[in-house]
């Protein structure tokens, strides 16, 4: 299925793409995989405040990660969140 939804968005359906792995998403709220991918489509859709949601599930998924907390944080930044941004790191 991520292969599918990758190859939809690389022949620019990024907008199908992002939809069907929010309902993968659904199905697999642990899968960290459904949720990278989540976050690189919000970005590339400018859609910022999705992008922070799907950044801090990966956070929630994964605490010790730290490249997942500062990517989160940048996120919030992104949105305009930055007193936010300060506290997540």
């Amino acid at each position: 299925m991520l292969v599918w939804t990758e190859a939809l968005a690389a022949a620019g359906a990024q907008q199908r793409a992002y939809e069907r792995l929010t309902q993968i998403q659904k199905t697999r709220p642990d899968d960290v995989r459904v949720l990278e991918a989540l976050v690189r489509l919000s970005g590339a859709l400018s859609k910022s405040e999705d992008a922070v949601t799907w950044h801090e599930a990966l956070v929630e998924q994964e605490p010790d990660n730290p490249s997942h907390r500062l990517a989160y944080a940048s996120a919030l930044n992104d949105a305009e969140r930055s007193s936010d941004a300060i506290t997540v790191l």
